[in-house]
């Protein structure tokens, strides 16, 4: 669900390619992936009444300081597979050790956010998450979508990652940190009353 909080506020970054929202009543693909990191497709596609629900690991793109990263396509979307790790002002490691940033990435606040993409990449909007969501909720028989987007072996063994975004709980931090290995918390573009505060999404395990 989607919390607005101050932008000073430090939380993950995932990124989405090109610059429009994608319609996800026109989303349509062919394949269909178990983990962004091994690239390994299956053939099993789930469909719904209405639309054909599915994801397919179509590469990898690196950000400007060359940290490559692992991109799905889930329906007519196109994900960076992990958090983002571009190193800038405003984002830090969790408990400031660089080692955490290795598999959680960065966290960073709101207006070092939406710049930290990759060229050809953005950050993404409340809606680009809903489409995400609504895919994630039409995959194994309307399961918790959140079982679906994280990776394997994360917070319980519901988790399946069928769509390869392998979602990480990278925990946040707002004064102080906290909830690593229990939140996956991702900023939108999406702002509230004037930039003070910016909507992000939150994954856990309920």
């Amino acid at each position: 669900y989607f919390v607005p909080v101050e932008s000073g506020d430090a939380y993950s970054v995932r990124c989405i390619k090109g610059a429009g929202l994608l319609s996800s009543s026109s989303a349509k693909s062919s394949s269909s992936v178990q983990s962004s990191s091994s690239a390994k497709s299956s053939s099993s596609v789930v469909s719904s009444s209405s639309m054909t629900i599915s994801s397919s690991s179509v590469g990898k793109v690196k950000d400007r300081a060359g940290n490559e990263y692992p991109v799905v396509q889930i329906g007519e979307q196109y994900w960076i597979a992990e958090n983002l790790n571009y190193k800038t002002e405003n984002s830090y490691c969790y408990d400031d050790q660089e080692s955490n940033c290795e598999l959680y990435g960065r966290l960073y606040t709101w207006e070092a956010a939406m710049t930290a993409c990759p060229d050809g990449y953005r950050l993404p909007s409340q809606e680009d998450y809903s489409v995400l969501w609504n895919y994630a909720n039409q995959m194994d028989g309307n399961s918790r979508p959140q079982d679906v987007l994280w990776v394997n072996g994360t917070w319980d063994a519901r988790a399946n990652n069928k769509t390869g975004f392998s979602a990480y709980p990278g925990g946040r931090w707002n004064g102080s940190y906290d909830q690593w290995g229990r939140e996956a918390l991702f900023w939108t573009s999406t702002e509230v009353n004037d930039n003070k505060y910016a909507h992000y999404l939150m994954m856990d395990d309920l």
